[in-house]
């Protein structure tokens, strides 16, 4: 009987646990706008290049007006950033336009600065017809600042060479990539590319030759004396020994956009991913997070980054202030955070800017603590989250074809804020002939509070764009504003139709899928078109249904859909989605979870020590937790997950009496169990 009520106490408080931790998650962190003066925040190799902090009170940055071919119309800036981002001053400024690149900066100590690129002579536009190139001849530079930018050193180094990255794990040691560049009337030259190497802060440094093999190198990075990594296309070289032996990973089919190293046997990257160079949409991406516990033999893909990664975008960089909580920043204004090493991530929003013509992403990260974090925007603005909380913005609860509503009874609606006592709600109209960026947000067609979760428009005008904007609201807090949404009305009635199954990057378990769709009214058929990343097999299928089976699917591959609506002899607007297969197919077409079933924990009641078994149909790395009846975090351990049965023993000796939830974490899945104490 004792059990009976201990069970049902149990299933009562693992109920508030839940609703707590969602509850919880409606607070989300507090970004705010620093500074917004004109300048482009860009790298021509490695964003997060062009940023680097000694700590939260002392962050440097370049920035400026930065040509992408024209090197001779640059003008750089370097802004260093204190206070917690509250002041800047700018340590650095190009007068003119001048012929260099500021290509990498660090920024190991209190005073000290070092910012590296190359000078460069423009040559001219060569040969005179098409097909073209502009040329230059490079010098490398390094810029030496050791009272915190009031005043440089400027060296030009070696000729034909660029110092394309700097890496300084203190204010003594560091690393430059210097590459080899060849010039219009010097084009036959041998690749020697180097690794300088500094143990006196720059004063003096030796220059080591890089092997021939290495490939092209954008980015370096300095762990401790002597430990050297370099980021190459798709793989990473390092040497333990000061460079006199290197190492190359494995390789990933990724583009790798940035690497964290942290510690010798610990890598983790972010890539970008073409999976159809072959069909008519090469200009499309997938981003990916992989890490590595064996210095790169093997790379683990998190498949949760993959999943909430924003739609449409790329990923640029990533920043950890420790092995465990880390920032990832894309060409949105979405970013994601991990607090567990990258096997779960969640949503981070730079502040809404209502700009005529503005949409802003974010690219460069610091984040050295927990509480704080600094990141620059594409242009013309940089962030900063200092450890405030703020209601989350609410969502929009999207529509099927929401770009082709009907006029009649349009009802918006969003999901409900936990905490909020009401909404904010703006909306504007805009011709479909005009320009969307003419919409009034500081005076709308209408703005209004409501207190429910939708709000009736009735009939709407046919060929015009609707733009919505909304914010939780409560007497003490406030959300940032939703992006806007935008809804338009077509007077024809035909539009594409809308993939409903598999969704958006969902991954597909089984060697069958089903594709389903809603059904366009008048129209009487539907061209599906259907690529994968692996061969060249390609499917167009004319069909009246409203749905396909595809069968045979190919393990680890990613599809692409393309759907259009036919009517009479017109093909009319298309739409795309993708998903991506796992590694090992179910062919019985049953749900193939990497867990298996739940978390099976004994003795329970528990005193000294519990055994917790968990099945996995897959090998992976995973974190077990355990908290205690106040969400407090008890204890936490890496676990490395077998294919089948896996067991852990839990010492419990010095745990106080009372209830206790377990969360094992893997890159797809989260298992919850719960025992008792006595």
């Amino acid at each position: 009987m004792k059990k009976v009520i201990l069970f049902c106490m149990y299933l009562i408080i693992f109920g508030i646990y839940i609703f707590t931790q969602e509850t919880y998650s409606q607070m989300i962190n507090k970004w705010e706008i620093v500074d917004s003066t004109n300048s482009k925040y860009f790298s021509y190799y490695t964003n997060k290049d062009n940023i680097s902090g000694y700590d939260k009170n002392s962050i440097a940055v370049i920035g400026g007006k930065i040509n992408l071919m024209n090197y001779y119309k640059n003008i750089y800036t370097i802004r260093l950033y204190e206070n917690m981002g509250a002041s800047s001053k700018v340590i650095f400024q190009d007068a003119q336009e001048t012929s260099h690149r500021l290509l990498s900066i660090a920024h190991p100590s209190d005073s000290l600065i070092v910012v590296v690129g190359d000078s460069c002579e423009y040559q001219g536009v060569y040969p005179e017809k098409p097909p073209s190139q502009t040329w230059y001849k490079f010098w490398s530079l390094l810029m030496v600042s050791t009272d915190k930018g009031n005043s440089w050193q400027r060296k030009i180094l070696d000729s034909n060479q660029s110092n394309i990255s700097i890496s300084m794990c203190d204010n003594m040691n560091g690393i430059i990539y210097q590459k080899s560049e060849i010039n219009y009337f010097y084009q036959e030259i041998q690749k020697k590319d180097s690794l300088l190497i500094t143990n006196n802060g720059w004063s003096s440094y030796r220059s080591i030759t890089l092997p021939n093999d290495i490939g092209f190198i954008y980015q370096c990075y300095i762990l401790k004396e002597n430990h050297f990594f370099l980021r190459g296309s798709n793989y990473i070289y390092y040497s333990l020994n000061g460079g006199q032996n290197w190492i190359k990973t494995s390789e990933v089919q990724d583009y790798i956009m940035d690497m964290e190293i942290i510690d010798d046997r610990t890598f983790y990257i972010v890539s970008n991913f073409k999976p159809y160079p072959k069909t008519p949409f090469t200009n499309f991406y997938v981003s990916n997070f992989y890490k590595t516990s064996d210095a790169g033999e093997t790379w683990i893909e998190c498949k949760e980054f993959f999943k909430n990664s924003p739609k449409y975008s790329l990923v640029y960089c990533i920043d950890f202030y420790d092995k465990f909580n880390g920032i990832a920043t894309f060409s949105s204004d979405i970013m994601l955070k991990t607090t567990d090493g990258g096997d779960t991530w969640t949503n981070e929003y730079i502040p809404y800017i209502f700009e005529a013509g503005t949409f802003n992403s974010t690219r460069s990260p610091y984040y050295p603590n927990e509480d704080f974090c600094f990141v620059t925007g594409e242009k013309n603005y940089t962030f900063v989250y200092r450890g405030e909380k703020i209601l989350s913005k609410p969502k929009f609860i999207e529509k099927i074809n929401r770009i082709n509503q009907s006029t009649k009874e349009f009802k918006i609606e969003w999901e409900a804020v936990n905490g909020a006592s009401g909404y904010k709600l703006k909306i504007d109209t805009v011709y479909r002939n005009g320009n969307l960026y003419k919409s009034e947000f500081e005076n709308p067609w209408m703005s209004l509070v409501v207190f429910d979760r939708n709000f009736y428009l009735g009939e709407l005008d046919y060929n015009t764009f609707y733009v919505f904007w909304l914010k939780a609201i409560n007497n003490n807090l406030e959300s940032d504003w939703s992006n806007y949404e935008i809804f338009t009305v077509d007077s024809n009635g035909y539009f594409s139709p809308e993939i409903i199954e598999p969704y958006y990057r969902e991954r597909i378990s089984n060697s069958t899928v089903t594709i389903k769709w809603n059904k366009v009214v008048p129209v009487e058929r539907y061209k599906i078109e259907i690529f994968n990343s692996v061969n060249d097999d390609f499917i167009s299928k004319i069909v009246t249904d409203t749905t396909y089976s595809l069968e045979n699917l190919i393990p680890s591959a990613y599809y692409l859909i393309t759907l259009a609506s036919y009517y009479g002899n017109s093909l009319l607007k298309n739409t795309t989605s993708y998903f991506k297969t796992e590694t090992v197919l179910n062919v019985d077409n049953k749900k193939n979870d990497e867990f298996g079933n739940a978390i099976n924990i004994f003795p329970n009641p528990v005193d000294e020590k519990c055994n917790i078994i968990i099945n996995s149909n897959f090998k992976s790395f995973g974190i077990l937790k355990i908290y205690n009846l106040l969400g407090e975090l008890i204890q936490r351990k890496e676990i490395l997950l077998k294919e089948n049965n896996n067991g852990f023993q839990i010492n419990t000796e010095n745990f106080a009496p009372g209830i206790y939830f377990v969360e094992i974490i893997n890159s797809n899945d989260i298992k919850r169990g719960m025992f008792i104490k006595q």
